[in-house]
C-alpha cells in the first residue's frame, strides 16, 4: 500500500455501498466513511492542521477513531496516540512534548484532559480541543483559557456537501514524513517518543496483510486499543483489502465475545491478557465462532495452558505475535507454515505457538549473548533479540542518550531476552532488567509466572525482584485469582514448590484484586514493586512449620487437628477417605522429616477399607516414608438425624429443580428423566450407600424418598453393628492393593462380557458358555478386551479361561498393567497391627496419580475438557487455494476435544473409534442411554427418545 488515504479512496470508489464500519447500532458505508472523512479533514485544516502539524488523539474504540487517522493522513499531519488509561500528570507530559496543535476527546475524559492541559502551561500548544459525543448540553464552557477553542465534533459535519469536491482525491505526500507518534508504556522509566514516518506504516500495514492473509472477506474486531499497535495497525490493512471494521469501545471478555458471535468476526489481534480473561469465561462455552478464523495475540507471553484453552475454545489458527512500539509492531509472529503442518505430531505443532514465533517478513533477527556472538540454535543459550528492517523506527525524538543505548551497529536492541531453537523460532524469556538475581542464581520471571497460571485459580500473574540484604533479592509474586476461589497464598507457593527449584519459588505471593497495567496489556511490574515496598512487606518463609500445618489442616479436615511442637506430632480428625485422601496428599508437600500423622476415620471397614483413597496416590521415591495411623470403626456414617436427611435430599434435588414443598412431586417442580439420574447420582454420593438409578421415578416426592432413605440406611446400620472392628492382616497383607485392582478389573470385564453376549447380571463365578458364548463370540470377546485394556490378549482367552473371576485372576497374574489404576503399590506391602488391634501403621509415600496410559496418544496436548461443535465456515475460508495445498478441504476443529470424558467401554468402543466421533455423535449416545437408563422395564417398553439440536 503506498498511503492510509489512496487505499480509503479506492474502496470508496469500488465497493461504495459496502459496510466499512459497525459501531454499536451505528454502521457506515466505505463512501459515507470517506465523505465523513473527508469533511472532519476540511474542518481540521480550517484550524491550521496540516502537513508538519500534530493531532492528540484520546479516544476509545469508536468510530471517530477512524476518522480522525484517516484525515490526519489526508493532511499530511501526524496522529499522536494518548493511552486513554493515562491519569492527568502522565498526560500532561505528553502534551508537553508532542506540541499538538488539536486534541481530539472524548467526553467521558474531557476533565482529564483540561487538568492535563492546565498542568502542562506553557508546553502545551493545544489551540482546538474537539469533543467527541458530548452531551445534549453541549460542551463546557469552563476551565480553558480563551486561546483554547472548545467545539463539538459533530461540528465538523453538515457545513456543506463536501462529498463531490474531495471524492476520489488521492494525494501524494513523501513517505518520510511522520505519521503516527506513540509513547512508550513506561515499564522501564519516563516516556520516550517513538515517531513512526508514512513509510514505515504503510510498509508494516502491507506486510501483516500478507502474514495474516487479510482479505475482502473478512470482517476485523477492534478489540484491544486503537492507541496501541496492538490493534492500529489494522485500521490501514483492513480498509487497503476493503474489508469491515467492528467496534467495541472497551474491552469486557464477555461483551468481546457477543461481538464476536453477533457480528461474525473473522479476524482479531489482541493482547494476552484479554485471551485469558477470555477463555476463564464461562460464556466462552456458550458463544459459536465459527467465523473467526485467525485470533493473534500481542503483549505479555502466554503459557501453554492459556493457549491450550484458546485454541480448544475458538477452534481457530491461533498464534502469538512478539513485537514492539519502535518496530511498529511486529518483529516476530509464530505462524506455522504448511510443512509444518503437515509434518510435525499436535505436540510439536503447541510448542511452536507457544514461542515468540519467526521473524516477521519485513525484518531480520538475531539473538546475541553477553558474550556478542549469537546464540546457537537449540543450544539453550539466552542472548539479547537485536532487528532492523524498514519497519524499525529512526531513534527517539530528542533523545541522543537513549538512542545511544537502543542502537548497536545499526541493530536496535529490544531490552528482550531470547532463546532460537532449530527452525529459527525464538522464544522471549524476559526482559533484561526483569531478570532476578537470588543468591547468585538468575530466575527468569517468565518461567515463575508459567509456573503459577498452571494453577487452576490463578488468572493472572506477574513476578518482579525485591531487594534483600542477604540474598540480593527475593522473588515476589502478585496475582489475581478466579472469582469464588478460595485458593491462598500457602496454595499457591505449594503448588510452585513442585514445579521450581527452591530459589525460584516467591518468598511472597500477593493476591491482589487488580493488576496495573500499560494500554497494550503489559502488567507494569515497577509499579507492583513500588507498592510492595511501600507496603514495607516482608517476604515470608517458603516452608511451612507444625503451626502452618495446624492452620491448613483446620481449613481441610471436617474434625478437629492438635499439634504439639516439642512432639512433632499432627493428629488430623477426618470423616471420610477422602479427607484422608487431602491429608496424605498435603502432608507430601511438606519437606518436613519425621512427621506422625494419626488419621481417625469414620467409615466402613471392609477388607480394602481405604484403599480406594491409598491406592489413587502415587508412591514416589524422593519422599520420606511417613507414619501413619489409620483408626477404622465398622459403622458407616448414618445420618439419623431427620433434619440432616432432610437437609440433605433438599440440597441434592433443589440443584436441578425449585423444590418449595416436600410433598409436591419433583416431576410437577419440572424434573426431567436425565436430572433423576444426576440426582439418585448426587445423593449416592452424598449419603455414601447405593441408591437405585429409578429413585425419583419411585418415589416422587421429597417426603417419599426420605421414608426409603430413612429405612435403607436403618437397615444398614443394624446389619453393620456398632463396634469398633480391628482390620485384618492375616492374608489380607500382601493383597491389599491387589484387591483394590482386581475390583476394578472385574469391574471392566464384567461390562466387556455384558455388551458381547447381550446378557446382564452375569455372576463372576457362571461359565459364560452357559450364557451362549460361541467361538466367535469367544474371538470378538478377546478383541474386546484388548481394546478396553489397551494389552495383548490372546485369542482363546474366553475358551482357557470361561468365568469372569477366572478372567481377571489370569490377567492380573500375566499382565499387572492392567490394574485400571496407575500407581505404585509396593510401599503398602507391610501392615502391622499396634496397641490391641484397633490400629494399623502404614510407611506410606504420596503423591498425585498419573494420567490414565489408556488415552487416547496426544490428548494431553489438545485442549481443556470441552466440546465445541461447529460447522466449517467455507465462506470464510479460500476454499480454492485449500484444495490447491492440500488436494481437499482440511477438516477443520477437533473431533478428539472431550473424548477422554466419554465412556467408549459403556459402548464397546475401541480408543480409535471414539477418536474418530463427531463429537456431537458421542454427545447423542451419552444423553440418549442417560435417559433410557433412568427408566424402569415396563417404561422402556411405552416409552422413546427424542433429541433435539438446536
Amino acid at each position: 500500500m503506498d498511503h492510509p488515504w489512496n487505499s480509503l479512496v479506492s474502496a470508496a470508489l469500488e465497493v461504495p455501498d459496502k459496510v466499512a464500519v459497525v459501531d454499536g447500532s451505528s454502521k457506515f458505508t466505505y463512501q459515507e466513511l470517506h465523505g465523513r472523512c473527508s469533511e472532519l479533514g476540511s474542518f481540521l485544516q480550517g484550524h491550521g492542521v496540516g502537513q508538519g502539524s500534530s493531532v492528540g488523539v484520546l479516544l476509545p474504540n469508536i468510530h471517530e477513531t477512524i476518522e480522525v487517522h484517516f484525515a490526519a493522513a489526508w493532511l499530511g499531519a501526524s496522529v499522536v496516540n494518548l493511552n486513554t488509561r493515562l491519569v492527568a500528570h502522565e498526560l500532561a507530559y505528553i502534551l508537553g512534548d508532542s506540541l499538538p496543535s488539536t486534541v481530539i476527546v472524548h467526553q467521558d475524559l474531557l476533565d482529564r484532559a483540561v487538568d492535563a492541559m492546565r498542568e502542562a502551561g506553557q508546553e502545551s500548544s493545544v489551540k482546538l480541543l474537539l469533543v467527541v459525543r458530548s452531551g445534549p448540553g453541549g460542551v463546557p464552557r469552563a476551565l480553558l483559557d480563551d486561546e483554547v477553542s472548545c467545539r463539538k465534533y459533530e461540528d465538523a459535519f453538515g457545513g456543506g456537501d463536501l462529498r463531490g469536491i474531495f471524492f476520489g482525491n488521492k494525494v501524494d505526500l513523501g513517505l518520510a514524513s511522520p505519521y503516527q507518534v506513540y509513547y512508550t508504556s513506561g515499564t522501564t522509566g519516563k516516556p520516550k517518543r517513538v515517531i513512526l514516518s508514512m513509510g514505515i506504516v504503510c510498509k508494516h500495514s502491507g506486510g501483516a496483510i500478507d502474514a495474516m492473509r487479510i482479505n475482502k472477506s473478512d470482517v476485523w474486531g477492534h478489540f484491544a486499543p486503537m492507541f496501541h499497535l496492538v490493534d492500529a495497525f489494522a485500521i490501514y490493512s483492513v480498509t487497503h483489502v476493503q474489508g469491515t471494521h467492528v467496534m467495541l469501545e472497551s474491552f469486557d471478555s464477555v461483551r468481546t465475545m457477543q461481538t464476536m458471535e453477533r457480528e461474525g468476526v473473522t479476524i482479531s489481534n489482541v493482547a494476552s491478557t484479554m485471551v485469558t480473561l477470555m477463555v476463564s469465561s464461562p460464556w466462552c462455552q456458550a458463544l459459536d465462532f465459527t467465523t473467526l478464523r485467525i485470533l493473534s495475540c500481542g503483549g505479555s507471553p502466554l503459557v501453554p495452558a492459556t493457549v491450550k484453552k484458546a485454541i480448544g475454545t475458538f477452534g481457530c489458527e491461533f498464534f502469538l505475535s512478539y513485537g514492539m512500539t519502535e518496530c511498529c509492531g511486529k518483529i516476530s509472529m509464530s505462524i506455522l507454515s504448511e510443512e509444518e503442518l503437515r509434518s510435525l505430531d499436535v505436540q510439536s505443532l503447541l510448542d511452536l505457538i507457544c514461542t515468540s514465533g519467526r521473524p516477521f517478513s519485513l525484518m531480520d533477527v538475531k539473538v546475541v549473548t553477553d558474550a556478542g556472538t549469537e546464540a546457537k540454535p537449540d543450544s539453550g543459550e539466552v542472548g539479547e533479540v537485536l532487528c532492523r528492517g524498514p519497519t524499525v523506527f529512526d531513534g527517539y525524538a530528542n533523545n541522543p542518550e537513549a538512542n545511544k543505548e537502543a542502537f548497536r551497529d545499526g541493530w536496535f536492541r529490544t531490552g528482550d531476552l531470547a532463546t532460537v531453537n532449530g527452525s529459527g523460532y525464538i522464544t522471549v524469556i524476559d526482559r533484561c532488567k526483569d531478570m532476578i538475581l537470588c543468591g547468585g542464581e538468575n530466575v527468569y520471571c517468565v518461567e515463575v509466572e508459567a509456573a503459577l497460571m498452571e494453577h487452576p485459580s490463578v488468572m493472572q500473574a506477574a513476578v518482579f525482584g525485591v531487594p534483600n540484604s542477604v540474598m540480593g533479592e527475593m522473588v515476589t509474586a502478585a496475582v489475581r485469582i478466579q472469582p469464588g476461589s478460595s485458593a491462598s497464598e500457602r496454595d499457591l507457593v505449594r503448588h510452585c514448590q513442585k514445579a521450581l527449584s527452591s530459589y525460584k519459588v516467591p518468598s511472597r505471593i500477593l493476591i491482589v484484586s487488580e493488576m496495573p497495567t500499560t494500554g497494550s496489556g503489559k502488567i507494569l511490574k515497577t509499579e507492583l514493586r513500588k507498592n510492595y515496598l511501600a507496603s514495607k512487606g516482608e517476604g515470608g518463609a517458603t516452608t511451612f512449620s507444625l503451626k502452618d500445618c495446624k492452620d491448613l489442616w483446620e481449613v481441610v479436615s471436617h474434625g478437629g487437628v492438635e499439634a504439639e511442637e516439642g512432639e512433632a506430632v499432627i493428629l488430623v480428625e477426618c470423616e471420610s477417605e477422602g479427607d484422608l485422601a487431602v491429608a496424605l496428599n498435603l502432608l507430601a508437600e511438606y519437606d518436613v522429616d519425621g512427621i506422625f500423622v494419626c488419621c481417625v476415620v469414620g467409615n466402613s471397614a471392609e477388607n480394602d477399607f481405604g484403599m480406594s483413597s491409598l491406592f489413587v496416590l502415587e508412591s514416589i521415591a524422593s519422599m520420606p516414608d511417613l507414619s501413619v495411623k489409620l483408626e477404622m470403626p465398622a459403622v458407616s456414617q448414618s445420618h439419623a438425624s431427620p433434619d440432616i436427611l432432610k437437609t440433605i435430599l433438599l440440597d441434592c434435588i433443589s440443584q436441578s429443580v425449585n423444590i418449595e414443598d416436600t410433598s409436591q412431586s419433583v416431576w410437577d417442580a419440572g424434573m426431567t428423566s436425565m436430572l433423576a439420574v444426576k440426582v439418585s447420582t448426587d445423593l449416592e454420593s452424598a449419603l455414601s450407600f447405593e441408591v437405585p438409578a429409578t429413585l425419583l421415578f419411585d418415589y416422587s416426592s421429597v417426603d417419599e424418598i426420605y421414608n426409603f432413605v430413612s429405612e435403607k440406611s436403618t437397615e444398614k446400620e443394624e446389619a453393620s453393628g456398632n463396634a469398633m472392628t480391628p482390620v485384618e492382616t492375616t492374608g489380607h497383607t500382601s493383597q491389599l492393593a491387589a484387591s483394590t485392582a482386581r475390583k476394578g478389573l472385574m469391574e471392566v470385564l464384567s461390562k466387556t462380557v455384558e455388551d458381547c453376549l447381550g446378557i446382564s447380571n452375569i455372576s463372576s463365578d457362571d461359565s459364560l458358555w452357559d450364557f451362549g458364548l460361541t467361538s466367535s463370540t469367544a474371538v470378538a470377546l478377546a478383541t474386546s478386551l484388548q481394546d478396553s485394556l489397551d494389552i495383548d490378549v490372546s485369542a482363546t482367552i474366553a475358551f482357557d479361561h470361561p468365568t469372569i473371576s477366572s478372567l481377571s485372576d489370569h490377567l492380573l497374574a500375566t499382565s499387572p498393567e492392567t490394574a485400571p489404576v496407575d500407581a505404585e503399590v509396593t510401599s503398602l506391602a507391610h501392615l502391622q497391627v499396634v496397641d490391641g488391634g484397633n490400629f494399623v501403621t502404614l510407611p506410606l509415600a504420596y503423591s498425585y496419580a498419573t494420567a490414565n496410559k489408556n488415552m487416547v496418544d496426544n490428548i494431553d496436548a489438545l485442549v481443556e475438557p470441552s466440546d465445541a461443535i461447529f460447522a466449517v465456515p467455507y465462506a470464510v475460508w479460500d476454499s480454492e487455494v485449500l484444495m490447491e495445498r492440500y488436494g481437499s478441504i482440511p477438516r477443520f476443529g477437533n473431533f478428539m476435544k472431550d473424548v477422554y470424558n466419554f465412556d467408549r467401554l459403556l459402548y464397546n468402543m475401541s480408543a480409535t473409534e471414539a477418536s474418530m466421533m463427531d463429537p456431537q455423535h458421542r454427545i447423542l449416545v451419552q444423553h440418549a442411554t442417560n435417559v433410557l437408563n433412568g427408566l424402569s422395564d415396563d417404561m422402556l417398553s411405552q416409552c422413546s427418545c427424542y433429541v433435539g439440536i438446536s
